[in-house]
């Protein structure tokens, strides 16, 4: 494999929650170390939802839409 895949990302709904706001980081963050542990060589958010992608692409990832595929935003690991 060259990739490692966050199937699912979900924050809180509590609006003081201490994490809210930070949960993709977080799970980035881990993804990405994960990632370098494994030798691959980008991390990918599966099937994103729309409304979010803007979000992640903040962050620096980048939405791809492979015919046939689910949707995926991914981030290069250096």
């Amino acid at each position: 494999k060259e990739f490692c895949r966050v199937d699912y990302l979900e924050g809180t709904p509590i609006p003081n929650h201490p994490l809210k706001g930070h949960v993709t980081v977080i799970v980035a963050a881990a993804a990405v170390a994960y990632a370098v542990a494994l030798n691959r060589r980008e991390v990918r958010l599966i099937d994103p939802i729309p409304a979010v992608v803007p979000h992640y692409e903040a962050l620096g990832f980048t939405l791809a839409s492979p015919k046939g595929e689910p949707p995926y935003c991914w981030w290069k690991v250096k």
